[in-house]
């Protein structure tokens, strides 16, 4: 295995031999997505999901996709099921990501199950309410083979995304696909909080985003791998990525 930006292989899995004893093989490339926890909030952040499930191509479980070594004892885990409406949780058990049932800010939970529904281009929270969270998070999985990948914003609604790349590079807010057509004038993007303030973007209808507090520019750069709250205010809309393209080597 070589390293790369990410650590990639291609497995291969033998079936079972046919009559004429050949050998069936099914390759894939897996993946281990280093994300930054440090310089914004070091108790909380938003997570991508840039992988389907390993094996299968299908969606990602929860406890498959982010690693649980050198998370702090009091670590939650929070994922949004816009079928059901609701915030579901997981906390960490004997290293393992076990579900929780409570009242928090965000919502009354569900109970929570490892249901497979994680898809590329959205994003999950991990908060500590005591602790500091690892400078680094792991998050693994299969890369995908769809050339796009695209992500339904409910109209009218806030929701955590994030573009499903695999790489260690920094991503810009304004290279992610937009329909500027149906993004609303009063959107805002906040990708995490400094000294209690929330660190936002907003596009004015002037078809780019740019940091809240200057008037149409600045730097919109977002670290690798981090996800964002997206409050969005109009009709439902469709973000269309480009899907990540890794080979093995």
């Amino acid at each position: 295995m070589k390293a790369k930006s990410i650590f990639a292989a291609t497995l291969l899995v033998a079936g079972a031999a046919f009559a004429d004893s050949t050998e069936v093989e099914t390759s894939y490339v897996v993946g281990v997505l280093p994300v930054s926890a440090t310089g914004i909030y070091t108790n909380q952040v938003a997570v991508s999901i840039p992988w389907v499930d390993e094996g299968t191509g299908s969606d990602i479980g929860i406890t498959n996709l982010v690693k649980t070594a050198g998370l702090p004892a009091d670590v939650q885990l929070h994922w949004f099921n816009s079928t059901t409406g609701y915030f579901q949780h997981w906390t960490v058990s004997n290293n393992q990501w076990v579900p929780v049932k409570d009242v928090t800010s965000y919502s009354v939970s569900e109970s929570a199950s490892d249901v497979k529904q994680l898809k590329q281009g959205g994003a999950v929270l991990l908060s500590t309410a005591t602790g500091t969270l690892p400078s680094k998070i792991y998050v693994v999985g299969q890369v995908g083979t769809n050339a796009t990948v695209t992500t339904t914003v409910a109209a009218d609604s806030t929701t955590l995304i994030a573009p499903p790349q695999v790489s260690t590079t920094d991503y810009d807010l304004n290279s992610i696909g937009w329909d500027w057509s149906k993004v609303g004038p009063s959107d805002v993007i906040i990708v995490g909080y400094a000294a209690g303030f929330p660190i936002s973007y907003t596009n004015n209808a002037v078809n780019a985003w740019y940091p809240a507090y200057k008037s149409t520019s600045g730097a919109t750069t977002i670290k690798a791998g981090k996800g964002f709250w997206y409050k969005h205010v109009g009709p439902e809309m469709t973000i269309t990525w480009t899907a990540p393209s890794v080979s093995a080597e």
